[in-house]
Order: structure tokens, then C-alpha cells, then sequence
């Protein structure tokens, strides 16, 4: 009510943008949209205290790049305050005011993101009682709403009609479940509490993997039932939260509960832990030393990313010594480390002209060692980060074509994955507290118009692995100590199905509709629809890396052997990358990248990278292994007429245990 719109920052709890409204405000909303960059406020108070106060006024902000507000939309059609706002998608707003009205309106944007919004009264429902709490359908077409008077009311929401046969939205699917009052949340009201003058002012609910009911109470108190909640003798639990009556309380994507208190003038962040019979919390035990010295984070050569990728036209990328190295095998190498042959990417901010391939002589560097690589699936983009930036490099001219950063990923980037179609991009990154996950998207395909999509909490413990899907079971995967997340996207938030595994999960990827897992303990574990469906032991020590492939997948494990399995989980051949390598050699497969046949049936060759940083590459079809950069970066000579290291035959393998 000191008439300031503050944005918080949900992470360090510190205030990122204010803008002064000039007058008090009791209800906001973010827009649903892919940016949720438009923020409605409904001004006015009880009380009017100010002559400048406009009870019934509301209007639209939007958040401009630069962090600045924009009003983009004013309107007032009620003389008393707005009580509450819900958006439903991006094209239409619900209002309501102490005036006993509910106004609906039609909004139309024609860019994004929107810098003018045209409104139309969809239409104005009069109540009985002042509302206080009101949810949209799924499909929009209706509104059920509480009134001050302790009233359940439902309405078409087009023409703005009662309906009194309320059994005909018995089986409604509901956007969001915040009204107070209702078949699915009677239980929260308890009758002591009620003989006590104790009443429900806010609730939330999600519904999400570990069904939930957050609310809170006249007397300062937060509780938590199971969704749904339909016995007043149903079991829950009691946090002690404000001094005085709590003014709103929600559900944040990620396990989160925000609650604001009317009197003391606070808002606090809870963290919701889940018992063991419902699921995994995002706070699950273990700890990133659970993966054995194989998988540590960094290596003795001082390398924080072990990854090797083929580009789109067959050269391979790695990052070494702040360098990202592009390698073409084709031309002729000699033992040293020529700069003539050897492109690399330079990530440093200030280099923003790009190199052509007749430049090879020059050096580009990251200030520090690269963290995070990866490829676009068409291979024409290259995404790599050392900081809290992530930069997209076009592998054809090596040209930066943007770099990713918001105030919001404050972090180093641990992890890199782009979406199948390239035109989403996720990270994640740690606070050394907590495990954030960042998408990044592009409307355009380009990837000039990029921005922060989305942001969530991943968890306290350490992720080792996370990328896009392209299966209904979810939009993204991640998973790590013990645990995997399966992630479903929905209004520009993502909701988190949480699940429990008795090993450090190091490694996945998906393969048609499964996802595939493994473990330190060299243990593969398939999932269906969010559930275990088998589990093989395939190698005999730790798995750190995974490929999809057309056959199925590629594992390695910390041994130096790599398998080539189907879609069905049997062993096609078996490479012992180990026996072919120099007797320093360090031997555990940290990376693992394939190409393909022309016509997509079967696997050509395979790439491999090692703990120590040697490369290799597995001919499928000649059944050998080159090597094709030795440790410290020291390319081989290819123009011998012999392999570089001992071939190591191709070979079927029938396990009839498995």
C-alpha cells in the first residue's frame, strides 16, 4: 500500500526492479506468456486516504529489456478497489473490485514483447458480495469465484451468466485452484478453528507430482494438507509464519511457497521437503562426492569440461585451456601442436568479430576454463560458457551470434543442452546452495532475439545431467545424487515430478519413449511414463557418459570401455578403448559423441573423450580406434598410413543374462 511495485529476486531474496505507482495498490498478477514480462496491478485501498488514490483503476506494465516499466494499458470500469486479478493465458484478464463486480476483458498484443495492448470488455458479472478469490477453466470459458459473504458462485464467463446447476462442472478442469472455498479444499476448515474465529484468508494448491494444499489463516499461520482435501478430520501440518492475519500465499515452480503477511509487512519464502512416500524432495540425500574420483569435477591437466563434439561438417570441438578447439582430422597433422591447423573459439566479451577459417593462426580464448559445451542438433550452433555468461558461436564463419546472460543467472554454468528443434536452450548452474535451472529460447530461430524464458529451482543436491525430451513423459529431465526430476512446462513455469533412486544417477538421455539412466555403480536404469521398467548392469564400474544413436544409445564407463546397445536394451558391440591407449592413460569416458549414416539407420563412428583429455575415435565400420589427441592437447600425426594406436576389433556380444 506505500504505492511501490517491487519485483524480488526469488533466489538471493534481493529486490531487483521497483517502480513508484503514485498511489497504493492491493492486487497484482504476471502475465502467463513466454516472457511473463506484462505485470497488472488494480490500485485502491479501503480506506481512501489520498485525494491521487483512484479506487477502481487498473493497468498494465511491461518490463522492457533494460529492466525499465512501460504502462502499456489504463482502464477503470469500478469505483471501488480491486480485491483480485487473474490472468488466463496472455488474451484475457479477470478484475475484480469491492463494488461486487467481476469484469472480464479480451486483450489483444500485436508484438512481442508487447508495447501496446488493445482491451475489450468481455463482460461485467455483478455479485452479491464483494469477491476475494476466482479461478479460471483450462479452456476459459468459465470462472468460479468467493465472495466476502462466504460464497461458492460459478459463471460462463462469455456472456457473463450464473450458473445454478453447479453439477455441470463436476468434471471442469480448473487453471489454478486459489478460491478458498470448494469441493477440493472443504477440509482445511476445521471446525475448532471456526468456533475459534479462525478463518481461511488464502490458499494455493498444487497439484503437480506430490499433491499439496498451502494455506493461511487469520491467526498468521501457514498449513499443509494433501490435495485434494475433502474431511475436516484429514491430517496436516502447522508452521507458525506471521504476527497477524497472512495476506496471500503460492505455490513457485520448483517445491517453493511464498506467503505475505497484512501487518507485519513480510514476505517469506518456504522450501517444501517431501516425505519418502511421495516422492523424492528437491533437497535429496547425497552429495556430489558420491561419484567416485572417475567423475570429479575437474582433472589434474586442469580441465573443468571433458566434452568432445563433432560439428556439422564432421570437425571436432573441445575445449582446452580456456580454448574451444576445432580439430579437422582431414588435414595433415604433425606430432606438435601447429596453430596453423588448430581453430579455436575465443569466448572473451570482448571479441565479437568473428574468425574465418583462413585465420587459424589467431587464438581465442575464454578467460577461464570452459565449464559447459554443446552442439545444436543441426550442429551449426555451438554453445559454450566459463562464467555466468553462455555464448553461441556459428560454427561455419566461428562468429558469435549472441551471448546469453540476465541478472537472474548470477552463477557459473555447469550445463549445457539445447531443445531438439534449437530453439530453446537450457543451463544450469549453483549458488553452492542450490541447483538453478535456466531456459533460454528464441522466437525467431536466429537466436538475436534470445531471452531468459524461464527460471526454477533444481534442488539442493549436485544435477549431473539435464536436457530437452521428445517424449509426452516431459519436457526436460535432470537428475543426479540419487534422485531424477522429470519437468513439464505450462504458462512459462515448469512443475516437477520428483523420484528417488538408491544410486548417484551420473548420467541420461532419452532414447524414443524412455529414458535411460546410469549409475556410479555401472548399473543402467530404463524409465516409462516416470517409472522404472528395467534395470541391466552393464558395465563393471562407473558410467559417466551417454549418447543416443540410431541403433539406441552409447555408454562409457570410467574403465574405458564403450557399448553400443539397441532400443531394446541389448548389447549390439562392445569397445575396449582402454587396451588401445598409451600405459598413462587414464581411462574413464567422460564424453561421447556419434555420427551417423546418411540415411540415419546406423552408427559410422563414435567420439570419445577422456578423463586425462585424449581423444578417440571408434570406427564402426573399419572396427578401429584412433587416437587423435593424446593428453595436453597434442594432436597425432594422421598421415601416417597406419592406424595411430592398435586397432581394437568390433566385436557382437550375447549376454543371455540380460
Amino acid at each position: 500500500e506505500d504505492g511501490i511495485l517491487r519485483v524480488w529476486n526469488l533466489f538471493d531474496h534481493q529486490e531487483n526492479l521497483s517502480f513508484d505507482l503514485g498511489m497504493p495498490a492491493r492486487s497484482c498478477a504476471f502475465s502467463p506468456d513466454t516472457t511473463g514480462r506484462m505485470i497488472a496491478v488494480g490500485f485502491g485501498k479501503p480506506v481512501k486516504d489520498n485525494a491521487r488514490t483512484i479506487n477502481g483503476k487498473w493497468i498494465i506494465l511491461n518490463i522492457s529489456d533494460k529492466g525499465d516499466f512501460q504502462i502499456i494499458l489504463e482502464r477503470r470500469d469500478s469505483r471501488k478497489f480491486i480485491t483480485e486479478m487473474k490472468w488466463h493465458n496472455n488474451d484475457r484478464l479477470a478484475v475484480g473490485s469491492s463494488d461486487k463486480k467481476i469484469c472480464v476483458y479480451q486483450l489483444t498484443t500485436e508484438t512481442k514483447p508487447a508495447t501496446k495492448v488493445d482491451v475489450a470488455l468481455l463482460s461485467m458479472i455483478d455479485l452479491v458480495s464483494p469477491p476475494m478469490h476466482f479461478d479460471f477453466s483450462r479452456d476459459g470459458k468459465y470462472l468460479r469465484a468467493n465472495y466476502e459473504s462466504h460464497e461458492l458462485h460459478y459463471f460462463e464467463v462469455g456472456p457473463g451468466l450464473h450458473i445454478k446447476e453447479q453439477s455441470r462442472l463436476k468434471d471442469t478442469q480448473w487453471e489454478t485452484e486459489t478460491c478458498v472455498f470448494g469441493w477440493n479444499v472443504q477440509g482445511v476448515w476445521r471446525k475448532e478453528d471456526r468456533e475459534a474465529g479462525t478463518e481461511i484468508v488464502s490458499l494455493d494448491c498444487s497439484v503437480q507430482d506430490c499433491p499439496s494444499i498451502v494455506s493461511g489463516d487469520s491467526r498468521g499461520r501457514l498449513k499443509m494438507h494433501q490435495f485434494p482435501c475433502t474431511s475436516a478430520r484429514a491430517q496436516y501440518i502447522t508452521y507458525p509464519a506471521h504476527l497477524g492475519p497472512v495476506g496471500k500465499v503460492r505455490w513457485i515452480s520448483g517445491g517453493y511457497v511464498v506467503s505475505t503477511g497484512e501487518k507485519d509487512n513480510a514476505v517469506f519464502c518456504w522450501r517444501n521437503d517431501v516425505d519418502d512416500g511421495f516422492g523424492d524432495p528437491l533437497g535429496v540425500a547425497g552429495s556430489a562426492a558420491d561419484l567416485d574420483e572417475g567423475n570429479a569435477s575437474m582433472s589434474s591437466e586442469g580441465i573443468a569440461c571433458h566434452s568432445a563434439l563433432y560439428d556439422f561438417v564432421g570437425q571436432i570441438i573441445y575445449p582446452s585451456s580456456g580454448n574451444c578447439v576445432i580439430f579437422d582430422k582431414r588435414r595433415q597433422m604433425c606430432p606438435r601442436h601447429d596453430e596453423r591447423d588448430v581453430e579455436t573459439l575465443n569466448a572473451s566479451v570482448d571479441s565479437e568479430v568473428g574468425m574465418s577459417r583462413q585465420d587459424s593462426h589467431d587464438s581465442f580464448r575464454h578467460e577461464a576454463s570452459v565449464s559447459a559445451i554443446c552442439t545444436s542438433h543441426s550442429r551449426q550452433l555451438i554453445a559454450s560458457s566459463h562464467d555466468e555468461t553462455i555464448r553461441l558461436w556459428d560454427s561455419q564463419c566461428l562468429e558469435v551470434a549472441t551471448t546469453l546472460s540476465d541478472d537472474r543467472q548470477q552463477h557459473d554454468v555447469s550445463i549445457l543442452s539445447f531443445s531438439p528443434d534449437d530453439t530453446k536452450l537450457v543451463s544450469v548452474s549453483s549458488d553452492g546452495h542450490n541447483q538453478i535451472m535456466c531456459v533460454w529460447m528464441t522466437l525467431n530461430g536466429e537466436w538475436n532475439d534470445a531471452n531468459l524464458h524461464i527460471q526454477t529451482l533444481a534442488g539442493h543436491e549436485k544435477v549431473y545431467f539435464c536436457h530437452f525430451t521428445a517424449t509426452n513423459q516431459a519436457h526436460l529431465v535432470s537428475g543426479g545424487s540419487r534422485h531424477v526430476n522429470f519437468w513439464s512446462e505450462r504458462h512459462s513455469t515448469l512443475g516437477v515430478s520428483k523420484h528417488t533412486y538408491e544410486d548417484t544417477l551420473s548420467c541420461g538421455v532419452s532414447v524414443h519413449n524412455k529414458l535411460v539412466t546410469a549409475t556410479k555403480s555401472g548399473t543402467l536404469v530404463v524409465w516409462e511414463e516416470k517409472k522404472i521398467v528395467k534395470e541391466v548392469q552393464a558395465h563393471n564400474d562407473g558410467v559417466l557418459s551417454l549418447c543416443a544413436c540410431p541403433e539406441g544409445f552409447v555408454s562409457g564407463c570410467c574403465k574405458g570401455v564403450v557399448i553400443l546397445w539397441s532400443n531394446t536394451i541389448q548389447k549390439v558391440a562392445s569397445f575396449d578403448v582402454a587396451q588401445s591407449s598409451p600405459s598413462s592413460f587414464q581411462s574413464a569416458i567422460c564424453s561421447i559423441d556419434i555420427t551417423p549414416h546418411l540415411n540415419g539407420s546406423s552408427t559410422i563412428k563414435i567420439l570419445v573423450r577422456t578423463r586425462s583429455g585424449e581423444i578417440f575415435e571408434i570406427s564402426c565400420v573399419a572396427e578401429r580406434i584412433h587416437l587423435l589427441c593424446k593428453a595436453g592437447c597434442e594432436h597425432v600425426d594422421m598421415n601416417r598410413g597406419v592406424p595411430s594406436v592398435s586397432p581394437c576389433p568390433v566385436f557382437p556380444v550375447i549376454d543371455e543374462s540380460i
